[in-house]
């Protein structure tokens, strides 16, 4: 069984695998999903670094955040962030999944 951790950028993303979760989207025999929500994209490379440096027992980090933050300051400083901590944006873009928010909200909505 391989145990995967995803860093949820905040509450949207949560609710988004909550509820893929619920509809049994992310079940397999072959692997076992956890989140941590880091409540901001500010908090993502903090509790990336502390799962990734503390692997144990996920096999797989991954950071899941907003691709509408691509023109912000606060992207920039993720990027930045994970940059330092796995050593080039090509290990950053494999080890992120971007989210587009309005989709998020599109499928979120009663």
């Amino acid at each position: 069984m391989i145990d995967i951790k995803l860093i949820l950028e905040g509450s949207e993303e949560e609710t988004f695998f909550q509820i893929l979760e619920e509809g049994g989207f992310v079940r397999s025999d072959r692997y076992r999903l956890s989140y941590w929500n880091a409540h901001g994209a500010g908090n993502v490379p903090t509790l990336f670094n502390q799962a990734f440096q503390n692997s144990d027992p996920e096999d797989i980090v991954l950071a899941v955040y907003d691709v509408d933050l691509l023109r912000t300051d606060e992207f920039h400083t993720v990027q930045r962030k994970m940059r330092t901590i796995l050593g080039s944006q090509n290990e950053v873009d494999r080890m992120s999944i971007w989210c587009n928010p309005t989709s998020l909200l599109l499928l979120l909505a009663p």
